[in-house]
């Protein structure tokens, strides 16, 4: 009888940054999208939201939502993406709000739990992804909507700082604001 060899799960998840690149580019010229919201909507399907956040010379930030005709001002589910043009790898960086944010990435959560988090964000994204190209979302229908409010794009950007290092303001964070308090304390 022979073991199976589970893969490691850094480098599984490596492989699947690398997978979401591909499908994400099937999907989007990333590269050739300006700063601003852009939708999708095929035949029969909730309207797709791409707002591109930030273009960097190496990496974008991407925001995906749909818009569903229930709730029209809701965006939901949203994930965030950030894409390394250079590593050719796309990582979901969250999917939730920053409230949920602060409390995952404080320093007293475990590694573990930030490695399955990430695992299960990504796994996320690459069937999201495959169900938009399956669905005829993609470049041929996106319609360009116009800048994204500054107003707008600064809410996103702070959404999208998944790793507290990131963070502008790390005060947001109650367990860095005690440290900081008790510090300053002493």
């Amino acid at each position: 009888m022979h073991a199976r060899v589970m893969p490691n799960p850094f480098e599984w998840l490596l492989a699947l940054y690398s997978e979401n690149f591909e499908r994400m580019g099937r999907l989007f010229a990333v590269r050739e999208l300006a700063v601003g919201r852009y939708v999708s909507a095929p035949p029969a399907h909730p309207v797709l939201v791409l707002d591109v956040v930030e273009q960097q010379p190496y990496t974008s930030f991407l925001k995906l939502s749909h818009r569903f005709e229930s709730a029209p001002d809701a965006d939901d589910p949203a994930a965030y993406f950030r894409v390394y043009h250079d590593a050719r790898m796309v990582e979901v960086t969250h999917c939730r709000q920053p409230e949920h944010l602060e409390k995952l990435f404080s320093p007293l959560t475990p590694a573990r739990w930030l490695g399955d988090y990430r695992r299960r964000m990504n796994a996320f994204g690459n069937k999201w992804l495959a169900y938009l190209a399956e669905n005829g979302y993609g470049s041929a229908g996106l319609v360009w909507q116009g800048q994204i409010s500054e107003v707008e794009l600064r809410r996103e950007r702070q959404e999208g700082f998944a790793d507290e290092e990131e963070w502008p303001d790390s005060s947001r964070n109650p367990v860095m604001g005690k440290r900081r308090r008790s510090a300053s304390a002493n």
